[in-house]
């Protein structure tokens, strides 16, 4: 495909729907054997045609032209623990102020320290937004283009979940359990991420090493 037949469509607001779908919410495929996880293909139609199940001929102009998708997964699934954080985040900032009402030591502080967190936060919004809209805008999704916003993002929810711990810390509240789902979050978003990069693109693993691979296989099927 030459994209230069049609630079119109490489960067289109057509594709952004399919994108957000793909790289937020496109599932994975589960398997009896390790690595148990499998990464799907990105589907080419548009996310209502998909979550209904449909390929209709006179709804077509619905999927955008040229648009391909290689294997995907949304980061719902590969990466809970930062949407575990922004919501966290959001929670956190609302149960400041009342906080800080009641302890002026605790507000002094809370107020030394938030401009540069807000402003640390902000820059990593717009940092996580700036590389991740070109991406929801290219007529080509795959997995490795995520490769450009997690990491950020995965900052910016380390964060997010520090300061709500710690906001719930100096109003007094318990924190066993906030940490308890911030620990299975983060170690799950791992888990899930390392289990669905084992086949990759090529299955290049189970390839190039078929007797490690077996051995696993074997190990993990008892």
């Amino acid at each position: 495909m030459n994209l230069n037949l049609h630079k119109e469509l490489v960067f289109a607001i057509w594709n952004l729907p399919v994108n957000l779908y793909n790289y937020l919410l496109r599932p994975l495929r589960t398997l009896s054997v390790f690595p148990f996880l499998k990464p799907n293909w990105g589907t080419t139609a548009g996310p209502l045609l998909t979550w209904l199940g449909l390929r209709l001929p006179a709804v077509a102009f619905l999927n955008p032209r040229l648009y391909y998708a290689e294997q995907v997964t949304g980061l719902v699934y590969t990466l809970p623990f930062a949407a575990f954080a922004l919501v966290a985040s959001v929670l956190a900032l609302r149960r400041s102020a009342p906080a800080d009402r009641e302890s002026a030591p605790a507000a002094e502080v809370s107020q030394a320290a938030r401009p540069s967190a807000r402003a640390i936060v902000i820059a990593l919004m717009l940092g996580s937004l700036l590389t991740f809209f070109p991406i929801l805008l290219f007529v080509v999704a795959t997995t490795r283009y995520l490769a450009d916003v997690v990491p950020t993002l995965a900052i910016l929810a380390s964060l997010d979940a520090w300061q709500w711990v710690d906001l719930r810390q100096r109003s007094g509240d318990s924190v066993r359990w906030l940490l308890f789902l911030i620990w299975l979050a983060a170690l799950a978003s791992v888990g899930v991420s390392l289990l669905a990069a084992v086949t990759g693109y090529d299955m290049r693993f189970e390839h190039l090493n078929p007797e490690l691979f077996d051995r696993i296989v074997r190990f993990f099927a008892w």
